[in-house]
């Protein structure tokens, strides 16, 4: 059962004394777009706001870099 908008809505505003952050930790080489947006995408989605993704890159070339690029959120580091 998928909760409704007005619960979604009391998750994202709830906030902590001490929030714990949770890292996500992921190697990437030449990651396509299409896979890339949805973890990203996943991870904007939830109503806990208390994460960091971290990507690990090893490609040859600047494809993951120029992903990242397109998120301004300063949970996401490459």
């Amino acid at each position: 059962v998928l909760p409704t908008e007005s619960v979604l809505e009391l998750q994202k505003q709830k906030r902590w004394e001490t929030p714990v952050v949770f890292s996500v930790v992921v190697p990437a080489y030449e990651t396509k777009e299409e896979f890339f947006s949805v973890l990203v995408n996943s991870l904007l989605e939830q109503t806990y706001p208390y994460w960091e993704l971290v990507i690990a890159d090893a490609s040859s070339t600047d494809i993951v870099k120029n992903q990242c690029e397109k998120y301004a959120d300063e949970r996401i580091f490459l």
